[in-house]
């Protein structure tokens, strides 16, 4: 396309500079290695009438953050989105409306006073880990880019789950190492801002905790459950911040999910990118039945601080409507295929396995180090419990896992458990890309077999059904061919 023919150009937020500015930070080398220089020198006035070359590198820095902004245009048009970026070497980008996947809005907590917002646009073109487009505009900007390309006038179904779910949901997703890692950033921080002092004196008062509501427990192993719970607190809170107000909408083919208390994150997805649904139970939500619903789609989800989830816990009448109500072309059937008896073992050898791991590794540990054995005798009792929950998990995988499909919507149901999570993935025909048998020494005298199904999306997914009767599931695919 002639450069006469573009809509008029945009630029971002200038905001931006000051990010484009940490791009060049590797530039500080060169005031540095001058400083370190003049030190070794002691020769403070040579390093003063030089410090020119130090301004110098900052004015380049700023003119090079300042190129970055300036240069990178966008412009939205009829068909889709014109993108004009570089410094040294222009590239100009056209990405079309009905390839995008997800439209994605991010108000992070620190930009929402001056009113600044993350644009981005995903496809299934860029890798897993950057988005095709991204740029910070005005929130005032933002919003009509957001409704780029909107739905036909319709119904527009909405669903808004209760306080009690999003916090059932928020514990579900909590994980004690993501919160000990936050844990130990912020008091690493705080040390640095505060001082060593403050840091000392927060160590000191946790050690002096730990020995008073130990329990009888050795202190060193209180600590670490202390640790553990304070870590899946922490997850629990940021989980509970980051779905509270959730609502997710649809209109047509558009799923649009919004949330967030201090950092608002508003989703758009085009269901009809969809690669799957999963729906997800932990060991406990199962026994309350409960359940959750993540989409995998390019975009959604994509960070570390992303929502996942397009339905929060749901009982199983709310799961039924939500399904209905959100996506009415995705329908979730029972088992026509599901494992044989004799592959109850297959099931359990994993936990097994952990279980002799750690009883064998900690009384070895605790021969050749017996004054640390009562701490390593209790290490091996939580990787116990932890090996129990996980033989709890498979026994139930064992009798829920397998492979349904409906015809009236074309959608497989693919149920198994994957590491402590139990679940059931809906997805097209369209979306499988290989169906894959195999079959070990062990499993071929009985004519079992495991299968393994790929779907499509920026990674390729695997799915893994155990145990299955191979003859059975050949007849399965023979009447469902891909």
């Amino acid at each position: 396309m002639k450069r006469s023919d573009w809509p008029q150009l945009m630029h971002g937020h200038p905001i931006m500079i000051f990010f484009y500015f940490g791009k060049y930070f590797y530039l500080l080398l060169i005031p540095l290695a001058r400083g370190f220089w003049g030190a070794v020198q002691n020769d403070f006035y040579g390093w003063l009438s030089s410090v020119w070359i130090d301004i110098l590198v900052l004015l380049v820095m700023a003119f090079l953050a300042f190129l970055n902004y300036y240069n990178k245009r966008f412009a939205m048009e009829e068909r889709g989105l014109f993108v004009q970026m570089g410094v040294f070497s222009r590239k100009e980008m056209f990405i079309p409306f009905a390839r995008i996947t997800t439209i994605t809005v991010i108000e992070d907590f620190y930009l929402r006073p001056i009113g600044v917002s993350h644009f981005r646009i995903d496809t299934m073109a860029q890798d897993r880990s950057r988005f095709d487009f991204d740029i910070l505009v005005s929130t005032k900007k933002a919003e009509p880019l957001f409704s780029v390309c909107p739905p036909k006038p319709c119904l527009i179904k909405e669903c808004r789950p209760r306080g009690v779910y999003i916090a059932v949901l928020s514990a579900l997703l909590s994980n004690s190492f993501a919160g000990i890692v936050f844990l130990a950033v912020f008091i690493n921080q705080a040390g640095r801002i505060l001082g060593q002092q403050f840091q000392q004196r927060l160590m000191e008062t946790f050690t002096e905790f730990t020995h008073k509501m130990a329990f009888g427990l050795p202190p060193v192993a209180a600590a670490i459950g202390y640790v553990l719970i304070g870590g899946w607190v922490i997850m629990f809170l940021k989980n509970l911040l980051r779905y509270k107000s959730f609502v997710s909408r649809c209109a047509q083919d558009n799923i649009i999910i919004t949330g967030g208390f201090f950092t608002r994150r508003s989703y758009r997805i085009f269901t009809s990118s969809l690669n799957f649904l999963s729906v997800r139970q932990s060991l406990l939500t199962r026994v309350l039945r409960l359940y959750s619903v993540s989409a995998n789609s390019a975009g959604f989800g994509k960070q570390k601080e992303d929502m996942s989830i397009v339905i929060p816990s749901v009982g199983h009448k709310g799961l039924v409507m939500s399904l209905e109500l959100l996506f009415p072309s995705y329908k979730m059937v029972h088992r026509s295929v599901k494992p044989r008896m004799n592959a109850v073992m297959q099931y359990l050898l994993d936990p097994l396995w952990l279980f002799l791991l750690f009883w064998i590794g900690a009384n070895v540990v605790a021969f050749f180090l017996p004054e640390w054995a009562q701490i390593i005798f209790y290490v091996r009792l939580m990787g116990n419990v932890i090996a129990t929950w996980l033989a709890l998990v498979r026994i139930t995988d064992f009798f829920t896992a397998g492979i349904g499909y409906d015809k009236q919507s074309d959608t497989f149901t693919i149920r198994y458990s994957r590491r402590f999570l139990l679940n059931a993935v809906l997805v097209k025909r369209q979306n499988i890309a290989r169906v894959q048998l195999r079959q070990s020494i062990f499993q071929k005298a009985t004519g079992l077999c495991d299968v393994l199904i790929y779907t499509t999306g920026e990674k390729s997914e695997i799915h893994h059904v155990k145990g299955v009767k191979w003859q059975e599931i050949e007849d399965f695919w023979q009447n469902t061919p891909l």
